[in-house]
């Protein structure tokens, strides 16, 4: 099988060092990081911000590996984001209509209260995802 050679992490921007957690495990791996979540200063939001998804989308169209960081939050296990639901949406319509699969992974079922509990149950018994496991090198 071939080895996964880039990673792109999604996950909620608030969530720093979960973040710099799951950068520094991939590179630890050999695997290129080639974009995760930033911070968007309040000061230039809305001039940065179309850039900043616009880039992220960009990547997300060529990793190897999409990565989905979901720690919890606000009181839900395994919390996903309206943002991050969305680009892992747009990474499993990716992989309809190309040849080139892009692999993904969800670091954690998400708690029942999540509001994509059911779509991420259908999808990984659909195939189109994968939850973390710690022999990740078998993907």
């Amino acid at each position: 099988m071939k080895k996964i050679k880039t990673v792109v992490i999604s996950a909620s921007a608030s969530q720093k060092p979960a973040i710099e957690n799951w950068v520094k495990y991939f590179r630890d791996k050999d695997y290129k990081v080639i974009n995760y979540p930033i911070k968007i200063e309040k000061k230039n939001f809305t001039s940065v911000y179309l850039k900043v998804h616009k880039k992220f989308y960009n990547y997300l169209s060529k990793t190897d590996l999409h990565f989905i960081s979901n720690e919890d939050k606000n009181g839900i296990v395994g919390y996903i984001g309206a943002g991050t639901f969305a680009e892992l949406s747009f990474t499993v319509g990716l992989n309809f209509i190309r040849k080139k699969k892009i692999k993904i992974i969800v670091q954690k079922i998400p708690d029942k209260k999540s509001n994509y509990y059911e779509d991420i149950k259908l999808w990984e018994k659909l195939g189109w995802i994968n939850f973390f496991r710690s022999d990740f090198n078998n993907f």
